[in-house]
């Protein structure tokens, strides 16, 4: 919801413009949570005045949209409206034992690629590549303001587990206390004999940090 990488992806997906794209993140519009509340009005109150408004006001150059982009935008606000309802749904019904939330493919990818050239040097392969599962329970712990000790051999790579992958499901119950079929949290470890694999499981450790600092600085 407060990606922006994931938002330009989208935007894209569904054949919006790049001048367009661009001319929204310039206006202060940059994330699907603050399309969702651009306006005063829900996307099915079948009314887009509020949103016309609110998009000549934003956008620079006193451009009208066309049409067609109109058509583009209501489909991008509908969308974005709907992520943070559901989001706001999930935080209110989550609970402890539920797996921690996925970072969006996009953000992650952008996240990775700035680290790739911040850190000048390094090898970055899928042995040193933090699991995409480690990198989202930082990025817990950051949204929860908890902070929780991992071992070494929690610190998996990316290779371990695309080796590993499995989808296990739970029954737990939520905050309601209605059962629901959840995501087993992955129990990956990896080998921490010798002083080769502690150094890779330490380098892996402090990647993942620079990759929940870069996150935050996004948000």
């Amino acid at each position: 919801m407060e990606s922006t990488a994931s938002f330009k992806s989208r935007a894209s997906e569904i054949g919006m413009s790049g001048d367009l794209i661009s001319r929204l993140i310039d206006g202060g519009v940059d994330t699907f949570g603050k399309l969702a509340y651009i306006c005063s009005v829900s996307p099915t109150s079948g009314d887009d005045g509020p949103l016309k408004e609110a998009l000549t006001s934003i956008l620079t150059g006193g451009i009208v949209l066309t049409p067609q982009e109109m058509i583009l935008m209501r489909r991008l606000w509908f969308e974005s409206y709907t992520l943070t309802v559901t989001e706001l749904t999930n935080k209110l019904q989550r609970n402890p034992s539920d797996t921690p939330k996925s970072i969006p493919l996009a953000e992650r990818l952008v996240r990775i690629d700035e680290q790739k050239d911040r850190l000048n040097g390094l090898v970055y392969d899928q042995f040193l590549e933090p699991a995409h599962s480690l990198t989202d329970r930082v990025q817990s712990m950051l949204e929860d303001g908890v902070v929780t000790y991992l071992t070494p051999e929690k610190c998996v790579s990316r290779h371990d587990e695309i080796q590993s992958n499995k989808s296990e499901q739970q029954l737990c119950f939520d905050s309601q206390g209605n059962v629901k079929v959840t995501k087993a949290e992955s129990q990956l470890s990896c080998d921490v004999t010798g002083e080769l694999r502690l150094r890779q499981c330490l380098t892996r450790k402090a990647l993942r940090h620079l990759i929940r600092s870069s996150c935050v600085r996004s948000m």
